[in-house]
């Protein structure tokens, strides 16, 4: 049987590197932080005179050294799973689809976990200096996907979870085992911003 799972919402692009101190210096002056944005993009007004060694090389991306995950934001997402003959089997927000199928007597399951994690600007003396924190918000459909099982079995559909600045972000999901092709070409962005962060350990 063919089932269809089409799992929308909204979240996007996140990530944080390391810089220079040249480069904190320079883009967290004042009169500068509002043009860090434009940097990261390589949209950068050629007026703005940077200094030599404080100049963003590279796209945003480019600065993930310290993490760097893709994902729709938990309490936004919604699912929707229907057969070959297009019967709904499920039809609802994540937070329903855990209320339905979660063992409600076993407090200590995983399930549907596989994988946690999490991304902040270090705070740790491990990561010490200078950083960029930078997000891409977008919304859209995620996974659109068709797999053909005997039958559905709703436990057997997993994600893989990150801790994003104290939010609750899902970065992937699979059906036994088996990773569900997430849908780049589906998300559109909405908005992008940066800022800087120092720790001293």
């Amino acid at each position: 049987m063919k089932y269809s799972i089409v799992i929308s919402g909204s979240g996007g692009d996140f990530g944080c590197g390391s810089i220079t101190d040249e480069q904190y210096e320079f883009w967290s002056d004042s009169d500068n932080e509002e043009y860090l944005s434009d940097a990261l993009q390589q949209n950068l007004d050629e007026d703005l005179v940077v200094p030599e060694g404080a100049g963003i090389d590279g796209y945003y991306d480019q600065y993930d050294d310290v993490g760097h995950v893709f994902g729709l934001y938990e309490d936004s997402i919604s699912i929707e799973i229907k057969d070959e003959d297009g019967k709904v089997f499920f039809a609802g927000s994540y937070g329903e689809y855990l209320d339905k199928y979660k063992d409600p007597e076993d407090c200590t399951e995983d399930w549907p976990i596989d994988n946690a994690d999490e991304l902040y600007a270090p705070f740790t003396e491990a990561n010490t200096g200078a950083f960029v924190f930078w997000r891409i918000w977008q919304k859209g459909v995620f996974i659109d996907q068709i797999i053909e099982v005997e039958q559905f079995e709703p436990r057997k559909l997993t994600v893989d979870f990150c801790d994003v600045e104290g939010n609750a972000v899902i970065s992937s999901f699979a059906y036994d085992g088996k990773p569900l092709e997430i849908n780049y070409s589906g998300m559109d962005a909405n908005g992008f911003e940066a800022e800087l962060s120092w720790n001293e350990g």
